[in-house]
């Protein structure tokens, strides 16, 4: 089941089914009622902890069904999305002219201190650098202990550093390919495929330069394809590419 955590200018943070098969789309699974309005959007944790700040100068860890897991106060409203990185850690900004960085457990890691309001949703960086903009007119960039953004389906607002806001597409299905040959030439691959899928299938000599060699049609089963190429390296390497 995929779930959208919304913001809301209510003192709400609404979860609703996007796909699911004993709700309907869109149906309203739990409400988590703030203390002012929220217009942070959300994070997930690697643990499925949603994380958002408030107007009531908090942000806010809640369990996956909805539960409050903690709240952290902070000295003015908490406008900013927060960013989690790969340790577990949360930055998020405030409008006490801070970015905090918060544990997991919802203890005080550390504060920076701007000239003024930080409204902006820190991003992090592949190195674990934080990047965040103040009212006070500059762009922050911050060393951290977090390599690299957490391993979660939305770690900080619009997905990635890029914002982008597209999620990492599922881990496709690896290839178990069956090799056969009673000589150099013809040699024989056999994999299973799946129906309504394209392959291609290609070689190399020296595994830095691929070349493609066929192109076979999934049936929903196991196919064959036979390389009947003249051999002209010593050895020879294949790799089989799903494309649609």
């Amino acid at each position: 089941m995929k779930l959208i955590h919304i913001p809301t200018f209510a003192a709400a943070v609404i979860c609703c089914s996007a796909l699911g098969q004993e709700l309907k789309p869109g149906d309203v699974i739990w409400e988590f009622e703030t203390g002012d309005m929220v217009q942070s959007s959300p994070a997930i944790g690697s643990d499925a902890t949603i994380y958002v700040g408030s107007y009531d100068n908090k942000l806010y860890a809640i369990n996956p069904d909805g539960s409050k897991k903690w709240a952290f106060e902070t000295g003015s409203y908490v406008l900013s999305s927060p960013a989690i990185g790969s340790d577990g850690t949360i930055y998020v900004g405030s409008e006490d002219n801070n970015l905090y960085a918060i544990n997991p457990d919802g203890t005080k890691k550390w504060a920076f201190d701007t000239g003024d309001d930080v409204n902006s949703s820190p991003a992090i960086g592949r190195d674990g650098t934080i990047y965040f903009g103040s009212l006070d007119g500059n762009l922050y960039a911050i060393k951290s202990s977090s390599i690299g953004p957490a391993d979660s389906p939305w770690p900080m607002f619009g997905q990635n550093a890029q914002r982008t806001g597209r999620a990492p597409s599922p881990v496709p299905d690896k290839i178990q390919i069956n090799a056969f040959s009673k000589s150099a030439s013809p040699f024989s691959l056999t994999f299973e495929t799946k129906s309504d899928s394209t392959y291609k299938i290609e070689a190399s000599h020296d595994l830095k330069k691929w070349g493609e060699i066929g192109e076979v049609q999934g049936t929903g089963s196991s196919v064959k394809f036979i390389e009947r190429r003249k051999a002209m390296f010593p050895q020879q390497y294949y790799r089989v590419k799903l494309v649609e």
